[in-house]
Order: C-alpha cells, then structure tokens, then sequence
C-alpha cells in the first residue's frame, strides 16, 4: 500500500529524501547530546570496576539462529484467516451472528455506507466509493476535473494480509476458493465478468538494494477478494443503460487476458485518513490519493471461479520501492483507503467508479506471519 498506496513514483521520492534529511538531522542531534552527556558525568563521578559474573558455557555446535521460515503455500488455507475483520456493530453484527457471513445479505450489508463497526488496530472493512476523487467529464484532458466515486462496483468478501518467502503467483496455490450461494455463483450475463475478482499484491518484506532488481524474493502478501455489487448485476442486465464505468469494466474483462495495453488500464490509489495529522510534509500530502496504472507489474489470470490480477511491486522502480519499505514502519499510525479503478480516457468511459477495495485499519506489519503458521 503506498507506492501501491500514495500512487505515485513522485511521492515516494520525496518521502525518501523527507526520512534520509530526518535521520541524518537526529543522527547528529543524538551524537552531540549523548557526548556532551557523557563528559559531565565522567567529570562529576568516580569509575567503579565490578568483577566480571561467570556465564554459561555456550556450545560452539549450537544452533543460535532464529528457525527458517516455513517453505511457502505448501497447504491450501481458509481465506480471511490471516487478518482480523473489524468487528461489526449493531444489526449487521445480529444478522451475521445469527446466520453466519457467507450470506449474500451479510456480505453485501458490510458494503452499505451506513454499516456500523468497530474501528480497531490491525483490522480491515470495506471502503466507501466516495473517498476517492476519480476523472469526470465532459473532456477530462482539458479540465482535468474530478468528483467523488459512486459506490464500487464490486463489494469486498476479505482480506488477507501475510509473509512468504516468496510472491504468490496464484491465490488458489494457498487458498480454498470459496463457493457461496447467491454470491460467488452470480450470473452476471456475460461470461467474461466474473462474480468473484481477486486482487493479489505482492510487496518486498526486505530492503530493496540499488543495483539489483529482484523480480521475486521475500514478500509482504495482501490479497483483497471481491464480489460483485447486486447494482451491478443490474446493469450488466440491462446494459444498453449501463454506467460508463460499467460498460468500461466489461470491456476491461473481456480484453485484459490478451492485451496489455487495456489490462495496464487499471489505477491503483490509497487515500490516507486525517493526513494532516500524521506530521507528513504539505509536498507529501498534496499527492494523497493519486493513482498509478498497473502496467508491466500487473497479470491478468481468469479461473472458473473467480478472475486475478496480480501485481508484483518487485518490478516497481527502486525509488518507488525504496520509498514503501521506508514507510512501512509507519503503516500502525494509517487508515489506508485502498481502491482499484480502470482508468477513463474519453467521454464516453466517464465518470470513472471505483472498481472496489479495503480499507486497512493500523496495519502492524510485525504481526504478520508467515502463510501456514496461522
């Protein structure tokens, strides 16, 4: 999430340089303080030598390296199992403890704006489509206005959020798809729309180095699992009076297997929650929100259940990298909106709506753990 999340290889540079001024600044804060310190008190106080404590015997032949990670997606896990929901509040929280979520009333009563739910560390809900400040016409190239979204058109199922010592390049490779009634089976009138669309990104979990460009290696992996919107189905239905956004989506599904130039249409974007709260510079907050085409790093995949776009931030640029890795550590202080949209060119594909995302609640990336050991 920011490359992926603040949308712009611009953005993470400055971000770079904004961490590097501020370590160097403290560096020499800290040195100067600590030194000054330490000559006080060698000049106020007497040395007192302790005579050295016995230790154990440590054993050459012991092992004291932590135990390797677990070998990656050797058994297929409960999707949704790796991250906590926020937890629901009020009648949806009845609704789902009386008949369980894989209902199409649950899921979808989760994406309504006025869903009630607990805001809570390390957790993740559905995001509203009007966070996102999409293109509008008419002649955008001109005006270069942007609205609200609409609601998304998919809803999201879950969320997971993991290590491997790998990228995934299937979701199905370590998750059981699931086959939910009335909502992972929906026919949508057109074969190349899915009912189930499943995002797979795959962030490094190490420091990236300058001069070399790994295309896979030890990952961060949040996968968002989305099913399409009852309001959609209805346009599908009735096409000819079908959105823009809509009728641009169809286009995308049925092209994005064979052409990379349309596949390579689609935006990803996080809006960061009370940014002006988080202490980030006016240049860095000014980029809140702005998208980035997935283009070279994205794969396009249908399955018979369900659809897959992977993107592999190994193929990123080092900046863009780079300027993730720096800010992971800051991820428990975000609200992360994060939204997917295809991107609209001409009048007749806008207004763009959002395709649908998650919104990650103080992620803690140091609770993550490794796929299999949950």
């Amino acid at each position: 999430c920011c490359c992926w999340c603040v949308g712009s290889t611009g953005i993470l540079w400055m971000t770079v340089l904004v961490l590097n001024l501020g370590l160097v600044h403290y560096l020499r804060h800290s040195n100067t303080t600590t030194g000054h310190t330490h000559q006080q008190q060698h000049s106020h106080r007497s040395v007192h030598f302790q005579s050295p404590q016995p230790v154990d015997e440590v054993d050459p032949d012991d092992d004291l390296s932590p135990p390797p990670p677990p070998p990656s997606f050797e058994r297929v896990i409960t999707i949704g199992s790796t991250i906590p929901r926020a937890a629901p509040r009020g009648a949806l929280a009845e609704l789902i403890d009386s008949d369980g979520f894989d209902t199409p009333a649950a899921v979808h009563g989760c994406a309504a704006y006025d869903a009630e739910y607990e805001t809570l560390p390390h957790t993740y809900w559905n995001v509203r489509g009007d966070t996102f400040p999409l293109r509008v016409g008419p002649n955008y190239k001109k005006t270069k206005m942007k609205s609200p979204s609409g609601p998304p058109l998919y809803n999201l199922y879950a969320v997971d959020m993991f290590r491997a010592t790998s990228t995934m390049k299937s979701v199905a490779a370590g998750f059981k798809i699931p086959d939910i009634e009335g909502v992972t089976d929906v026919d949508t009138g057109f074969p190349d729309v899915p009912a189930m669309l499943v995002i797979n990104c795959n962030m490094p979990s190490e420091e990236p180095q300058m001069f070399k460009s790994p295309t896979d290696g030890p990952s961060y992996i949040c996968v968002v699992y989305l099913v399409i919107a009852p309001e959609t189905v209805r346009q599908l239905k009735d096409f000819n009076n079908a959105s823009p956004a809509v009728k641009l989506f169809k286009k995308w599904c049925e092209t994005a297997e064979h052409d990379s130039g349309f596949r390579s249409r689609m935006k990803a974007m996080c809006v960061l929650d009370d940014i002006d709260s988080l202490g980030l510079p006016s240049f860095v907050t000014g980029y809140n929100g702005k998208p980035t085409l997935i283009s070279k790093s994205g794969t396009f995949t249908r399955h018979p259940t369900h659809c897959e776009m992977s993107i592999n931030v190994h193929m990123f640029a080092y900046l863009a990298r780079k300027g993730l890795y720096s800010l992971q550590q800051k991820f428990p202080e975000f609200i992360l909106n994060v939204g997917f949209t295809i991107e609209g060119r001409d009048d007749d594909e806008l207004p763009e709506t959002i395709l649908g995302g998650c919104r990650m609640i103080q992620l803690n990336l140091e609770k993550t753990k490794y796929h299999g050991d949950q």
